[in-house]
């Protein structure tokens, strides 16, 4: 399924995750096995609970039950992509 963000950000995110492999080579491939080992309920679902903006009752009950909660993905999403890395594509 194709990605909605846009081809300039995606370079953006990718570049920052090859350098976080390239600093910390033995803690993203821990994370890279347990996104393996639990991909089957959704990315966005581990990342949620990896990054402690939802517990598994706020995901199980839906995002409409928590609609006044902000997502803190979004602040950490803002965070990477204004940070000045430089698309090097």
């Amino acid at each position: 399924m194709p990605s909605v963000m846009n081809l300039e950000d995606l370079h953006k995110m990718n570049d920052v995750i090859i350098k976080f492999k390239q600093e910390y080579p033995e803690v993203s491939g821990k994370l890279i096995k347990l996104l393996k080992k639990f991909n089957r309920f959704g990315y966005k679902n581990f990342c949620r609970l990896f990054i402690g903006s939802h517990s598994p009752e706020q995901l199980k009950l839906g995002k409409d039950y928590f609609v006044n909660q902000k997502d803190e993905s979004d602040d950490i999403l803002k965070e990477i992509f204004s940070s000045g890395h430089k698309n090097t594509r």
